[in-house]
């Protein structure tokens, strides 16, 4: 059963966050007004507000309407935002966004040419309410899945700087950085994991974590493909990972940082009792290190049905699989 302190976080959620979008879905389209023209009023100011006629003026009517705000606003493609991105990241002026951003989001399109998304303090705030309300929805469906451990995967806070000081991050690690003590203490793995940059260290570390941990309950990750290298992982360096189980030294442990070193050191817990349990299985798969496994949430559209057929046949029989919520995961990385 789910802890007194979850059980309390998710009636506060419901209370808080489920019942108020409940009562705005009873009339959508204003509750969408409403939203469109805080969003206009609050950026009339800026250069792409003044180009698309945000703010009313005698020549231009209100926007506020959505078949209005179409007709001023076409379909953006990231290259038409790109020049009032540039200009607000590299000269500081409210070009995009009214609201300075406190990070970039980088991702990489068809051409190699890196992407700078944008994210301000109101827009983590709104992130921060989804994913509570996504949690509430999840345990909602699967409480079962809040008894035991978490495992989640998620990029880092802060993975580098660019050439204007800013920050490039993810909001995925944002967010699990801010989670509450309480839950935050459910996963396996700390946030300053999540900065390791090499990856093959880094989700040896994640194994060496996870597998001390007899019931892991629920799984997260923004991308299937980050538990099908796992399940690959599980048995391509099967004997180091149960070897470092029963009690012997980690070798990933020497590349990582001093201070991520530190972290994970004092997480480590041997267990040969379980080391001889796992290595007398012919395969590890995430349903025989971990039969309690009750729930998965990762993208599931797209080209991510792939990994994620594949990564079905390892789960528990009795696992769900919930879709992360679409901003999240855009966000994320």
């Amino acid at each position: 059963m789910p802890s007194l302190a979850i059980r309390a976080a998710m009636s506060f959620y419901e209370r808080r966050l489920w019942r108020p979008l409940e009562r705005l879905a009873d009339t959508p389209v204003e509750a969408q007004a409403v939203t469109l023209r805080r969003i206009l009023s609050a950026n009339a100011a800026t250069t792409f507000g003044m180009r698309h006629h945000f703010a009313a003026t005698a020549d231009f009517g209100d926007i506020g309407d959505i078949a209005t705000f179409r007709d001023r606003v076409p379909v953006q493609h990231y290259d038409d935002l790109r020049p009032f991105i540039e200009a607000q990241r590299t000269g500081n002026v409210p070009a995009l966004t009214a609201e300075a951003p406190v990070l970039y989001a980088q991702t990489s399109g068809t051409t190699g040419t890196p992407k700078y998304i944008p994210v301000t303090r109101t827009a983590i705030r709104m992130h921060r309410e989804e994913q509570a309300l996504f949690t509430y929805l999840q345990y909602r469906a699967c409480p079962e899945a809040f008894a035991g451990k978490a495992l989640g995967v998620m990029g880092a806070a802060v993975e580098g700087r660019l050439d204007s000081g800013h920050a490039v991050g993810s909001v995925s690690g944002h967010l699990y950085e801010a989670l509450p003590g309480f839950l935050q203490a459910r996963f396996v793995v700390p946030p300053a994991v999540s900065g390791i940059a090499d990856y093959e260290v880094k989700y040896l570390t994640v194994l060496h974590l996870a597998l001390a941990q007899r019931s892991v309950t629920y799984m997260g990750s923004p991308n299937p493909s980050t538990f099908v290298r796992l399940q690959r992982l599980l048995n391509d360096r099967r004997d180091e990972l149960l070897d470092v189980l029963a009690g012997s030294r980690a070798p990933a442990l020497d590349r990582l940082p001093a201070d991520i070193r530190t972290v994970v050191a004092a997480r480590l817990r041997p267990d040969p009792a379980r080391a001889r349990t796992l290595r007398a299985q012919r395969e590890l798969t995430f349903a025989s290190v971990w039969p309690d496994l009750r729930l998965l949430t990762t993208w599931t559209g797209g080209s991510c049905g792939v990994p994620l057929t594949a990564l079905r046949q390892s789960l528990p029989p009795a696992a769900r699989v919930i879709a992360i919520i679409s901003s999240i995961a855009a966000s994320s990385r």
